[in-house]
C-alpha cells in the first residue's frame, strides 16, 4: 500500500486494474508513393519503438501522445482522438505493468533540436514494414493489425 501511495503522489495515473496509463504516437508522414512511420530508438540505442510515455494528470491519451512525440522524437502534427490500438507491457525492473493507448499523429513538422535528441535515433520506414523493426511484441501486434494502410482514416 505504501508503494501505491508513493506512485500516486508522484503523479503517475494508475488505471483501475493496476496498470500505469501511457500513451503512444504512431507518427505518420505521407510521401509521393507511400505512408511512412517514424521509429525511434530507446535510450541505449538497440531497440526500436514509437514515442510513448506516461499520461500526466489532466491529459487525455491523445494529448499525451502528441507531447511524447515532440519530447522523444521532435515531431509535431495533428493527433487523432481515435484509438488505433492498445497493449500492455512490463518495463524492465518495474513491478507495475503499463497499459498503452496508441494514437495516429499526422506529421506536420520534424525538428532536429528537441528534448531527447541526444539520447535517441530516428528512422522512417514504410508503414507496411514497421512491425518488423519493432522490439516490443505487443506493439508489433498493434501495427500488424493496421495492415498496409490503416483500416479507418484517422484524420478527416
Amino acid at each position: 500500500m505504501e508503494r501505491l501511495i508513493s506512485i500516486a503522489a508522484g503523479g503517475i495515473p494508475l488505471l483501475l486494474h493496476g496498470h500505469v496509463a501511457q500513451a503512444a504516437a504512431l507518427c505518420i508522414r505521407k510521401t509521393k508513393n507511400r505512408s511512412e512511420v517514424l521509429l525511434l530508438s530507446n535510450r541505449s540505442g538497440g531497440k526500436w519503438g514509437i514515442p510513448k510515455g506516461n499520461i500526466d494528470v489532466g491529459e487525455t491519451s491523445a494529448t499525451a501522445a502528441a507531447r511524447e512525440s515532440y519530447e522523444e522524437a521532435g515531431v509535431r502534427g495533428r493527433v487523432s482522438a481515435e484509438i488505433l490500438g492498445t497493449y500492455i507491457y512490463r518495463k524492465s525492473g518495474r513491478s507495475w505493468p503499463c497499459h498503452v493507448t496508441v494514437h495516429a499523429l499526422d506529421v506536420a513538422e520534424v525538428h532536429d533540436d528537441f528534448p531527447e535528441s541526444a539520447e535517441r535515433g530516428r528512422k522512417w520506414v514504410p508503414l507496411a514494414e514497421a512491425a518488423r523493426h519493432i522490439h516490443q511484441p505487443e506493439l508489433r501486434d498493434v501495427l500488424r493489425g493496421l495492415g498496409p494502410q490503416p483500416k479507418k482514416q484517422p484524420f478527416a
